[in-house]
């Protein structure tokens, strides 16, 4: 027996109900009573088997949540598909996809693996480029700067304040 699509009841023919299955908790429902020509109400026995409940259709596999390589490790490969979990980061993702590829590891949420590893190898290069590019023009900041203060005359800190000291009197003689 296929199962129904379960469906909010008046969904259909009113565009602000969303098809959303809520239960009907009306008094005088029909569909709350179960009569005879209502749509079905979602209940135990239309469950599906056991043994193939989570299995993923396409592929006939039990999916299985992977977070890195050592869960990656744990798959059977008869029985599991893994499923790479959303938030991990783009390395993790790159070995996992090198240790799939070696093992004959399938992976549901990744197509192509080998054009995946190669698109994040070359995300990789420009970022080490640029972080050496920023880095050479830091050390050629710090080579100008320098430059700077060896071609300016350094005075001694004792003539700078008794400069200073003039400066403070003089001010007082120009009222």
């Amino acid at each position: 027996m296929k199962k129904p699509s379960f469906r909010r009841y008046k969904s259909k023919t009113l565009k602000k109900l969303s098809p959303a299955w809520r239960k009907p908790r009306g008094r005088h429902s029909k569909l709350r009573l179960e009569k005879k020509g209502k749509q079905p109400v979602p209940r135990i026995g239309f469950r599906k088997m056991k043994n193939t409940r989570n299995i993923e259709p396409r592929t006939k596999l039990l999916p299985k949540l992977v977070r890195n390589v050592t869960d990656l490790q744990g798959i059977n490969k008869d029985k599991e598909i893994a499923v790479i979990h959303s938030p991990v980061g783009g390395l993790t993702r790159l070995k996992m996809a090198e240790y799939a590829q070696k093992n004959n590891v399938k992976i549901l949420n990744m197509r192509d693996p080998k054009g995946f590893m190669e698109t994040i190898k070359k995300r990789l290069d420009e970022k080490k480029k640029a972080v050496e590019s920023k880095e050479e023009s830091k050390k050629k900041k710090e080579a100008l700067k320098e430059k700077k203060t060896e071609e300016t005359p350094k005075e001694d800190t004792a003539e700078k304040l008794e400069k200073d000291k003039q400066k403070v009197l003089h001010k007082g003689e120009g009222k």
